[in-house]
């Protein structure tokens, strides 16, 4: 009797551990189609009603799946995508704090300054 009980507990466990495990694979995934599809369009004008269509997940699905992952939010890394770019464009080129701001997919030189001085 107890042999039953403990091999339906140990089944149950298993099958726990499986879920689990599915979870985190699933967010792996959704998380390396985020920093793929960011990283290949950080220039351009990001919005999370895109990202959720592309992804197939709605928009909430995606930002709390993306913090709980990485700790940041799928903000606060575009936008970290754009300030190491504007870094290396800083240092290669001559263009105007305007120029690189724009190249960057920064909509004004105002908020790119903000956000370069918050890294």
């Amino acid at each position: 009797m107890c042999t039953d009980v403990g091999g339906s507990f140990i089944g149950l466990v298993d099958a726990v551990d499986a879920a689990w495990v599915g979870r985190q694979v699933y967010l792996l995934y959704l998380l390396l189609f985020l920093v793929e599809f960011i990283d290949a369009n950080f220039k351009l004008p990001i919005t999370l009603e895109e990202i959720g269509l592309l992804a197939k997940y709605n928009k909430y699905t995606i930002c709390h799946t993306f913090k709980e992952v990485t700790g940041s939010t799928i903000f606060e890394y575009i936008n970290f995508s754009r300030v190491c770019y504007a870094v290396e464009k800083l240092k290669e080129t001559e263009n105007s704090i305007l120029e690189i701001a724009t190249d960057c997919g920064f909509s004004s030189p105002t908020y790119f300054n903000r956000v370069f001085k918050s890294f």
